[in-house]
């Protein structure tokens, strides 16, 4: 055999290992990545938020994704699997829970899945008391009266207790509001505990604009009258002491109703 041929044999061989080698690999990425998502046994949370990637192997392309802020030392956080779910699935998360896991439990060191010990999802033994669970929405920390609550202080437990009838279970109806008073991390909200956010408050400077002719003008005035976005109050001119109706348009500012000449009122027209 030439020195030619077993060139061309070698040549041959070498590439049918690479290809191989490389369908070998390949293929391995391919199952790593279409696996399906599961609790992990020993989460860890270290930042101030919990991620998908925190909770769940597998989670891909969702793992930073923001699913609620991390409890503080000493306190835990509990989601029913159902939110749990939801929430996973809303950020392209899913997971088909196989295990049939109830709840989990988010405490500051980690987390501790609580396992159906019947089977089905919820399952209880026959004869037991039955206690009606629900999903509720909490605080994920204490707020302060007159903060607004954004989506980030926002989280789910899954409780049998009784509520009151006027009990938040939407999301969305905290969002976006107020605290009327101070309130407690980790308890439920009633509707009487907030309220619309104020856009403007009354004592507070607010920027009264006033359009004429064309001409568009930004007075300087006080607030006689909490308003939110939309909402109308009643402001005075701090030049001229003239009581104005007005359309809160953003935070601290609101569009005037009243005409008002240019010989009742000290402006600087804005360009």
């Amino acid at each position: 055999m030439s020195k030619s041929t077993v060139s061309l044999i070698l040549k041959i061989l070498t590439a049918i290992i690479a290809l191989a080698a490389f369908i070998f690999f390949s293929t391995g990425k391919s199952v790593a990545q279409n696996a399906a998502p599961s609790l992990k046994a020993v989460p860890t949370i270290s930042g101030p938020n919990i991620t998908l990637g925190d909770l769940f192997n597998n989670a891909g392309a969702a793992s930073s994704r923001i699913l609620a802020r991390a409890p503080q030392n000493g306190q835990s956080m509990v989601f029913s699997a159902s939110a749990l779910q939801a929430r996973a699935a809303s950020m392209g998360l899913r997971w088909t829970n196989p295990d049939g896991v109830r709840q989990v439990i988010i405490g500051s060191g980690g987390t501790m899945p609580i396992t159906s010990t019947t089977p089905g999802l919820g399952a209880r033994p026959t004869g037991a008391a039955v206690a009606v669970t629900r999903d509720l929405v909490v605080l994920t920390r204490d707020v302060a009266k007159d903060e607004i609550i954004n989506a980030d202080m926002v989280s789910w437990i899954s409780s049998d207790a009784a509520i009151a009838p006027d009990t938040i279970l939407d999301a969305s109806q905290l969002i976006g509001n107020s605290a009327k008073r101070n309130l407690r991390g980790g308890t439920p909200v009633r509707a009487a505990d907030i309220g619309p956010t104020m856009a403007v408050r009354r004592g507070q400077p607010v920027t009264l604009i006033h359009e004429a002719s064309g001409l568009k003008i930004s007075l300087r005035g006080r607030a006689l009258t909490d308003g939110t976005i939309g909402g109308s109050i009643r402001a005075v001119n701090i030049a001229s002491n003239r009581t104005l109706e007005a359309i809160v348009e953003s935070q601290g500012v609101a569009r005037v109703l009243i005409p008002t000449t240019s010989t009742q009122i000290t402006t600087t027209a804005q360009n």
